[in-house]
C-alpha cells in the first residue's frame, strides 16, 4: 500500500455506521463534519471489507470515533 494511504478496516467502517445511527446523523450530515465529500464517505460505509483512503481523512475518521466515545 503507498505510503500516502491508510486502512480502515471492516470493525472500524462498522463502528462509524453505528455511532452514526447512534447520533443519529445523516451520511451527508458526518461527511461534511469529517470534511469529506459525500462519495468518500460512501466508500467509507459502504465499500466491503476495509478501504484505503488517504492519511489525512484516516486521521479525521480516528479522531471523530474517538471522541465519540
Amino acid at each position: 500500500m503507498p505510503q500516502h494511504l491508510q486502512y480502515l478496516t471492516e470493525e472500524t467502517q462498522k463502528a462509524v455506521r453505528r455511532k452514526r445511527g447512534e447520533l443519529s446523523l445523516t451520511k451527508e450530515q458526518l461527511a461534511k463534519e469529517l470534511g469529506v465529500s459525500r462519495p468518500t464517505f460512501r466508500r467509507i460505509e459502504c465499500q466491503f471489507g476495509g478501504v484505503a483512503v488517504r492519511v489525512d481523512v484516516y486521521k479525521r475518521v480516528s479522531d471523530w470515533l474517538a471522541k465519540q466515545i
